[in-house]
């Protein structure tokens, strides 16, 4: 065998050795890995949704992915969306969220929660905000810019599939043939949303959120809703920031700051009109179980078409969001009885 045959032989394994690799690590990961179908977004999932099909896409924390029910607004209103949320998100997170989101979307708006205005400017969830993301740029700077400097070269330069097997191999021991199929069918989720049915016993009435308002946190905050705005301009998607209602509510002093430096609107001043009830509605005092999440979803349904927002498809008859809103239904009902 010539020297030249030999050296091209010898790359071609190492090119079909290092696919394998690659494929045997991704396979693996996505059997190992959490099924993340709540309290935040399984990018997956979120990915695997038709190209351009959402109307509208929710951002932010627990208070959305916990209070917006995707499959109850379609059901009453015929406009589709999904929450791309995250535990503790900061803005800075959610700008990244949104740049990822629309490579794969184009909805009329965005909705944004804005409790995140408020978070310390790093939290305990970063690697699970970031670890889901696909591997692209939005990720690697989500990584550099929205993660503790601790954390940040690791979480930029190691790839979704390998940081999955170096985090979670401890279930290995205890994996079951659900994951084996959930990794190559993943079953019908809520769009995002969390499926709570617990109702709180302690939340009594409306108390003050004693959340101090750290300067350098909130400027960094301020800078990257800024950037959130001029995205969405640039994207000519309509984006409406939000609070999410609430019994435990941010003070007042903490609002007049936001008020003067956002528009957005704050569901609490709608919180009679949802007919909420303290002692069923509420997981706890931040979040909605399902019945209040239900109620919440209803309101919104009647408020998006007055922000003219309409069924980008008035005609679907999408399976998948037939089954979502079945499944809903179905759940909400058993925990009724």
């Amino acid at each position: 065998m010539s020297v030249k045959r030999k050296v091209i032989t010898e790359i071609v394994a190492f090119v079909l050795f290092a696919a394998a690799v690659i494929g045997f690590i991704r396979v693996s990961a996505a059997v190992i890995r959490p099924k993340n179908a709540d309290y935040g977004t399984d990018w997956s999932s979120f990915l695997a949704e038709d190209k351009n099909s959402i109307d509208v896409l929710f951002f932010g924390s627990s208070m959305v992915y916990c209070d917006v029910v995707p499959s109850a607004i379609w059901r009453q209103s015929g406009i589709t969306s999904y929450v791309v949320g995250g535990g503790e998100q900061t803005l800075p997170m959610s700008y990244y969220y949104i740049r990822q989101a629309l490579k794969t979307q184009k909805p009329q708006a965005v909705f944004l929660e804005l409790s995140g205005m408020f978070f310390d400017r790093y939290t305990n969830y970063e690697e699970a905000n970031i670890g889901y993301m696909p591997w692209s740029l939005e990720r690697t700077k989500a990584a550099l810019e929205a993660a503790s400097p601790a954390r940040r070269v690791f979480l930029a330069a190691c790839p979704p599939s390998l940081l999955t097997i170096i985090k979670q191999h401890y279930r290995l021991p205890n994996l079951t043939a659900d994951d084996l199929r959930f990794a190559f069918r993943p079953d019908v989720h809520q769009a995002g949303y969390t499926f709570l049915s617990k109702a709180a016993s302690d939340v009594t009435e409306i108390r003050t959120r004693p959340t101090p308002l750290v300067e350098k946190n909130y400027a960094v905050a301020l800078e990257y809703l800024r950037k959130i705005e001029d995205f969405c301009r640039q994207e000519e998607v309509a984006l409406y920031c939000f609070i999410s209602p609430s019994a435990y509510r941010y003070s007042e002093t903490l609002m007049s700051r936001l008020r003067a430096d956002a528009e957005f609107i704050n569901f609490n001043d709608d919180f009679d009109s949802l007919g909420l009830d303290l002692s069923r509605d509420f997981f706890d005092s931040l979040h909605f179980n399902c019945f209040g999440a239900e109620k919440f979803s209803a309101f919104l349904a009647q408020k998006l078409p007055e922000l003219g927002i309409v069924p980008s498809d008035p005609d679907r008859s999408d399976g998948v969001w037939t089954e979502r809103s079945a499944q809903f239904v179905s759940k909400v009902d058993s925990v009724s009885q």
